[in-house]
């Protein structure tokens, strides 16, 4: 994979895990820690992604809120959910 993905965990090691096997593949990897980091990152700058791959449940915004919210300005984004 070439493609940029948005990983969206609040558990670090589930996070570590889905970065490596992900950059081992060939991707590049965003990294936050949940719905809210994730917005303020897309927020802060010019931040390009293909997927956002999130987790359901989390403090503060949890994946679903969060792929609502960014699919109101990137209606095409690709979203996957993962939950443990």
């Amino acid at each position: 994979g070439a493609e940029t993905v948005l990983v969206v965990e609040d558990e670090r090691a589930v996070g570590d895990l889905i970065e490596d096997v992900l950059v081992d593949e060939g991707y590049t990897v965003l990294r936050a820690g949940d719905g809210e980091d994730a917005l303020e990152l897309v927020g802060a700058g010019n931040v390009q992604f293909d997927l956002l791959l999130s987790d359901v449940v989390m403090p503060r915004l949890g994946g679903p809120e969060l792929a609502e919210a960014l699919l109101e300005t990137k209606p095409d984004l690709k979203v996957r959910f993962v939950s443990g």
